[in-house]
């Protein structure tokens, strides 16, 4: 068993916001804070990303994220994110950014979308080797 799974879903939740399109791993007063908003706050996963995809943060690598990057740069820079470390190939990342684009208007915002492609990873089909391949890597994020 995963150390993810001795989590709350909340605090769960969090790790992954930071863990699979940041890359990193939360600080226990970051889950504390982040659970506090989603359970006593009636934020949700997708409006903590926003939060954190529109922080001004000087240097940091992430600024695609944010509501002034193009759409381009922004799937571009969420797929890349989330494929670090996997040997997914060029062909099959390309396909996913445009997957991502087509689909950003039907969202209410980047946080949401985000989300919703994580929820997507762990949940989609098993058929898929570079899904699988993503999912292990994302899984291994969070150990």
């Amino acid at each position: 068993m995963a150390a993810i799974d001795n989590l709350t879903p909340q605090a769960a939740a969090v790790v992954k916001l930071f863990a699979y399109p940041f890359r990193s791993a939360p600080t226990a007063d970051i889950v504390t804070w982040g659970v506090n908003q989603i359970v006593s706050g009636g934020s949700s996963p997708a409006a903590l990303l926003d939060l954190l995809f529109d922080l001004p943060v000087t240097g940091s690598p992430f600024t695609s994220y944010g509501r002034i990057a193009s759409n381009t740069a922004f799937a571009t820079a969420l797929i890349d994110n989330l494929t670090a470390g996997t040997t997914i190939g060029a062909t099959v990342k390309t396909g996913w950014v445009n997957a991502v684009l087509a689909e950003l208007p039907f969202w209410a915002s980047r946080g949401a979308l985000t989300w919703g492609v994580i929820q997507f990873i762990e949940a989609g089909s098993t058929s898929d080797t570079n899904l699988q391949a993503l999912r292990t890597a994302l899984a291994e994020r969070v150990e």
